[in-house]
């Protein structure tokens, strides 16, 4: 099944995009990737985008490195996120989203809009969760859509396994991106 959202088709083929993207870097033979294209292959930060996206103020191109802190204000358009083995993620048109980690696990913070997300099955604990206010969505090999409605949140499971309940508290969980 594909899906689109705000003309990124994205979760329903990310394998083959996160394979293409991995192509695309190593592409010209006579230059090699550089060290920031490899360290993106391999680390990962936004894969494709649709309309303006900012992160942390600045303009977002394919490429971007995404770390802990960072904002990624999706107002006139749409990101597709990956973290390679992870997740995949589209921060949907109209939405902000900050990076709360971005190592073994992934959490982003949702302030508003909404996230869907492609989440690799991981066998020793959560791959992605998605923060909003005080409760955490947390996937398990999901394909999952949460959003942020005001207070409420509203959580479309697709495929998998989601674990709701509160947030951690800031500095219960220290890990380093």
């Amino acid at each position: 099944m594909e899906r689109s959202q705000g003309g990124i088709h994205c979760l329903a083929c990310t394998r083959s995009r996160r394979r293409r993207v991995a192509r695309e870097v190593s592409v010209d033979k006579w230059r090699g990737p550089t060290v920031h294209e490899a360290r993106i292959a391999a680390q990962g930060g936004v894969t494709d985008l649709d309309g303006e996206v900012l992160v942390d103020g600045a303009t977002a191109g394919r490429g971007t490195a995404v770390r802990v802190g960072n904002v990624i204000d999706s107002q006139a358009g749409s990101v597709l996120v990956s973290r390679p083995g992870k997740v995949d993620f589209v921060v949907e048109r109209g939405s902000r989203a900050r990076i709360v980690r971005w190592a073994e696990t992934v959490v982003v913070a949702l302030d508003y809009g909404a996230v869907e997300a492609n989440v690799e099955h991981v066998y020793s604990s959560e791959a992605f969760a998605v923060d909003v206010g005080s409760t955490r969505v947390a996937a398990h090999g999901t394909h999952l859509r949460v959003s942020r409605l005001g207070d409420d949140v509203v959580v479309d499971l697709t495929d998998g396994i989601v674990s709701v309940g509160p947030a951690p508290r800031e500095g219960d969980v220290a890990e380093s991106s």
